[in-house]
């Protein structure tokens, strides 16, 4: 459902309207440093969202990080639904 009132990147893209970018990442991450998620949030050209997330892993491998990280991004997305 929330997908479908999204409608999908590319439709967004091409219409004008713009994309809303959300990055879903770890503090803890030892795999890419947190400082790389900052500066693709500072340099984006267009909205953009940052979720620090310290409770999983790089690769969503700890127990419940797969689960955390939709329930967050599902919240995220369900907030640009009730904008538009």
């Amino acid at each position: 459902e929330v997908l479908r009132k999204l409608g999908s990147v590319e439709d967004r893209r091409t219409d004008g309207s713009g994309v809303s970018l959300l990055f879903v990442h770890s503090p803890l991450d030892r795999t890419v440093p947190f400082r790389n998620a900052l500066q693709l949030i500072e340099t984006a050209d267009q909205p953009a969202s940052l979720i620090a997330v310290p409770e999983v892993d790089h690769l969503l491998t700890w127990k419940g990080a797969g689960t955390r990280v939709g329930e967050l991004i599902a919240t995220w997305a369900e907030s640009l639904v009730q904008k538009s």
